[in-house]
C-alpha cells in the first residue's frame, strides 16, 4: 500500500469560533432572563431563560463539533488487496486505481 496523499476536513476552526459566538449569545440571554425576572416581567423572563437553554445547548454541540475532529483519510495506491489491513483502515471511495480510505473508528 503506497500512500499518494493524506485529505484532511480542516472545517474545525469554523466549529469553534461560531461556537464561541453562540456561546456570548447565550450569556446575554441569560442576562436578559435574569433582567427580566428582576424587573418582575416573568413572561419575557421565561421566555429569554428558554432560549438561552437551547442556545447554550446549541453551543456545546459545536464545542463538541471542534475537540472531536474528522479522521484522517489517506488517498492510497492498493498494489495487494490480500494485503490490505481491514481491521484498521476501510475503503471509502474508489477513483479508478486510487483508494480513499480511513482509519476504522473503535
Amino acid at each position: 500500500m503506497e500512500i499518494l496523499h493524506t485529505v484532511n476536513s480542516g472545517g474545525e476552526f469554523g466549529a469553534f469560533v461560531f461556537g464561541c459566538i453562540v456561546a456570548a449569545l447565550a450569556i446575554f440571554l441569560i442576562i436578559g432572563a435574569v433582567s427580566c425576572i428582576k424587573e418582575k416581567e416573568f413572561e419575557f423572563g421565561i421566555l429569554f431563560g428558554t432560549v438561552s437553554i437551547i442556545v447554550s445547548l446549541a453551543s456545546f454541540a459545536l464545542f463538541n463539533d471542534y475537540a472531536t475532529p474528522d479522521p484522517a483519510k489517506y488517498e492510497v495506491l492498493i498494489t495487494d488487496m490480500s494485503a490490505f489491513d481491514t481491521e484498521k483502515y476501510e475503503i471509502i471511495e474508489q477513483r479508478g486505481k486510487i483508494f480513499v480510505i480511513q482509519e476504522v473508528a473503535k
